[in-house]
């Protein structure tokens, strides 16, 4: 006798298309930002883009480093966009976010290592950085602290 098994609720995940999900899409497409969300393909992302939050990573969508367990693309990264922070604080703002996650993908070209926390974007939202700090003066640091106290 066959039985069909049945997987309990918590592990069932539903396929994103709701209008909440389509609200922070299209809100990130159209400032251009990249989310860990997307990038590293999580099964969460219908039902935390729903609820209206994401976690916003700077500095490209390429990481340099290959962990096995991330989808996040690797490879040489681009160069560094000096507007992202405000395409990021604008769309803090616009997604009524009181609270905010940005992090970064790796650039190893400088020895980067460690935690750095960052201003919040607006008086009614806090913002938690978990973003690679330098060690180094090349153009990326600058422009990596640059991202970081905007």
């Amino acid at each position: 006798m066959v039985t069909e098994r049945r997987l309990p609720q918590w592990l069932k995940v539903k396929m994103p298309g709701s209008d909440g999900y389509r609200r922070i899409k299209g809100l990130l497409d159209d400032a251009q930002l990249n989310t860990v969300c997307a990038e590293a393909q999580c099964p969460n992302i219908g039902e935390c883009w729903d609820r209206g939050t994401a976690t916003f990573m700077i500095l490209g969508d390429i990481c340099t480093r290959a962990c096995a367990y991330c989808a996040v693309d690797t490879g040489k990264p681009e160069g560094i966009d000096l507007l992202e922070p405000i395409r990021v604080a604008d769309t803090v703002e616009r997604m009524g976010l009181r609270y905010a996650v940005i992090t970064s993908v790796d650039r190893t070209i400088c020895r980067m290592a460690g935690r750095s926390s960052s201003r919040r974007p607006s008086a009614k939202s806090a913002t938690g950085c978990r973003t690679p700090r330098s060690r180094c003066s090349s153009p990326i640091s600058r422009a990596a602290v640059t991202l970081l106290k905007k």
